[in-house]
């Protein structure tokens, strides 16, 4: 296989089970956070998205991802 060509660096999901998160999150991961979110959503699955940006980390996350003491932008 290819690598993928996107910008997306990492996935994280909140799911009923580690297995379950980890196969999700790698599928997102390989779809990139565009296709990933749509999908995490109509999986009803939460689902945060780091991509790189220019020169720092972007977020995305679905509605649902329970909020993290460190999600608060950089000053």
């Amino acid at each position: 296989g290819y690598p993928v060509n996107h910008g997306t660096a990492s996935v994280t999901v909140y799911a009923q089970s580690a297995a379950r998160a980890d196969a999700i999150a790698t599928a997102l991961l390989v779809l990139g956070a565009g296709e990933g979110e749509r999908i995490a959503n109509d999986l009803d699955v939460d689902a945060y998205f780091l991509t790189r940006g220019n020169d720092q980390f972007d977020v995305m996350k679905t509605t649902n991802f329970p909020t993290l003491p460190d999600d608060v932008p950089p000053e």
